[in-house]
């Protein structure tokens, strides 16, 4: 049976350095070392006949010859040597497999990758660059892992106490998980949230508690899509950084005196607030009122709080 274009490739990948060491070797003889038959060895050839570098002109092609059944290569180009990974490509591939760990998998599933990172992680020699591969462990430190890995394995609902990032609330909800991912330097789960009908993100180091419920339950539906709400504001010039990371919520950008009007769409306005109010300078909400509002009672709110830390640090003098 003919390879397929990927065997092909990958055979091509480990002919041509094998020809580079070993000058005027027969189709014959390459044929007996890859296992292949003459016919595949020359369609090969002549396929890398034609491959090269970016530019692909006789400069950047790969040039051999095979007189006489004999096959030489004049040029490699970078193919000189038998493939290798470099140590950025083990990273990568290690962080990814940890990554997919974390996600949830079958054993036979995490039986292979223990496996495959053993040979990887053989061919890195550094400590430092080991160490920098382990990093992802170091999130790995919720009592809520396993429960959530077994979840996700055995398809079961989860019932969880949760403390909101946008408004600090306690709530219980009822999600099904889909994934754990690692991401700077936390360890977060996405679910199916039952309770609204919607796909979220939970921190586990804001879980409070954990609890099976049995299968996955049944999702509902919701017939409205969840409510938008378009707030003005004018922050200042230095946070376009705020923005850019935040760029999915713009929806206009415009110079206005010292500062930016921006135009800002999002569904949660507590999470708004509490974003606008950690930029360093000014910030004025213009509109809506309700979020006017909500805005300047959580600055008086905070403005309270740093006043109380100030009396108690002139009491303690």
């Amino acid at each position: 049976m003919s390879e397929s274009a990927v065997e092909r490739t990958a055979r091509a990948l480990d002919l041509i350095p094998y020809i580079v060491e070993h000058p005027g070797v027969s189709i014959e003889e390459l044929s007996r070392e890859f296992s292949t038959s003459e016919s595949e060895i020359s369609e090969i050839l002549n396929i890398v006949f034609m491959c090269g570098l970016p530019g692909y002109t006789h400069l950047e092609l790969i040039d051999l010859t095979t007189e006489g059944g004999e096959v030489s290569v004049m040029d490699a180009q970078n193919l000189d040597k038998p493939r290798r990974l470099s140590q950025v490509e083990v990273v990568s591939i290690l962080l990814g497999l940890r990554n997919l760990r974390i996600q949830g998998t079958s054993e036979s599933i995490t039986s292979l990758i223990d496996s495959l990172e053993q040979k990887l992680m053989s061919l890195l020699d550094d400590i430092r660059v080991v160490s920098s591969v382990d990093t992802l462990d170091a999130v790995e430190t919720s009592s809520w892992k396993g429960a959530i890995q077994s979840s996700i394995v055995s398809q079961t609902s989860l019932e969880i106490e949760y403390i909101s990032l946008t408004n600090e609330i306690l709530s219980t909800r009822t999600i099904n998980p889909i994934r754990m991912y690692a991401h700077s330097g936390q360890l977060y789960v996405e679910a199916h949230c039952i309770d609204i009908a919607q796909n979220r993100n939970f921190r586990l180091d804001r879980i409070q508690s954990v609890k099976p419920v049995g299968e996955f339950r049944a999702v509902k539906t919701v017939s409205e899509e969840p409510q938008e709400i378009m707030v003005e504001a004018i922050i200042p010039t230095s946070a376009r950084l705020f923005l850019e990371r935040n760029e999915g919520i713009v929806k206009s950008v415009e110079p206005l005196g010292d500062g930016l009007k921006i135009v800002f769409v999002v569904s949660s306005a507590p999470w708004l607030c509490r974003n606008l109010a950690a930029i360093d300078g000014a910030v004025e909400v213009l509109s809506p009122q309700s979020i006017v509002d909500e805005f300047k009672s959580l600055a008086a709110r905070s403005l309270g709080n740093y006043k109380n830390e100030e009396n108690e640090e002139n009491l303690l003098k």
